[in-house]
């Protein structure tokens, strides 16, 4: 039987949890489409030729729900990974995301996730405010489901800012050995939305298994993480940015079990939210970090 997905939710919440969280992803649901396209978004298609996203009937709730599935192409057969973002094309110009001034605290929705060679995937949120990114969320999973599973990200904005734009996106993120995926790893996305969070849903791990939020939170330009480990095993801890893109692995080799320390230099990097996981024995949590020069 394959295990149920493990997510990353990342666990910092933000003071105020008030705002205006009535405006919601466009399409969220994925109820539209157009050309084996979802309305409102972006993807990597090519109609009726390369389309590593399509619309499925499994779906969550309603009709329909989006399938992001590794493909390989029938004329090259080079390996296509399926990406995508909240917006449209201008001519050939993409404009991503849609105007949002909401002070949402979580991303949420719902996933059912067929993982082949250790690939993953990341829901990713980012709040901009003038064309500069001031917040963002993450969700996402590295093992297998049976069934659609609920995922609950906080989502941190810069308490000083207000946002202008949102934009949402996903991505496969390739296991080892593998650059652009593994044909076979299938993702269903459905009913995905921005709220509340008044607490922090954590993976069901082992009870010696856990990461802390990083202090100073926010930091310039350093700052410290420690986490302690249920077993030996080969063990990362990842920076990720907005995208759910890695930036910086910070540790990527054998540890003990029990407690650990990690200091995090940011000093080459732009302000901004940033995500730090951790992996190890199976395991795997995430959280958000506010660098502000």
């Amino acid at each position: 039987m394959r295990q149920l997905c493990i997510f990353f939710a990342a666990a910092f919440l933000i003071a105020s949890s008030s705002g205006d969280v009535a405006a919601q992803i466009p399409n969220g649901d994925f109820e539209s489409w157009q050309l084996n396209s979802p309305t409102d978004w972006v993807v990597d298609n090519i109609p009726f030729l390369v389309e590593p996203v399509t619309k499925t009937t499994e779906a969550h709730s309603g009709k329909y729900a989006l399938r992001a599935a590794v493909i390989v192409t029938p004329f090259t057969g080079d390996t296509v990974p399926p990406t995508g973002t909240t917006g449209h094309l201008a001519g050939t110009t993409l404009v991503a995301g849609f105007p949002y001034s909401g002070s949402p605290t979580a991303l949420r929705g719902f996933c059912k996730f067929t993982s082949v060679g250790g690939d993953a995937f990341t829901i990713a949120a980012t709040f901009r405010s003038g064309g500069a990114t001031i917040g963002g969320g993450l969700i996402g999973g590295f093992q297998s489901s049976e069934s659609y599973q609920s995922l609950t990200g906080p989502i941190l904005i810069n308490p000083l800012s207000k946002p202008d734009t949102a934009s949402v996106s996903f991505l496969i993120i390739p296991g080892q050995g593998a650059k652009l995926g593994h044909v076979g790893t299938v993702l269903l996305i459905d009913d995905l939305t921005f709220g509340s969070i008044f607490a922090v849903d954590h993976p069901s791990q082992a009870s010696h298994f856990l990461l802390q939020q990083n202090f100073p939170n926010p930091f310039n330009p350093s700052t410290t993480t420690r986490y302690s480990l249920s077993e030996r095993a080969w063990t990362s801890l990842t920076i990720l940015d907005v995208n759910g893109q890695i930036v910086k692995t910070a540790v990527n080799h054998l540890q003990e079990s029990g407690m650990h320390e990690v200091a995090i230099d940011m000093s080459s990097f732009a302000s901004g939210v940033y995500y730090y996981r951790l992996v190890s024995g199976g395991h795997a949590s995430s959280r958000l970090m506010l660098f502000l020069k």
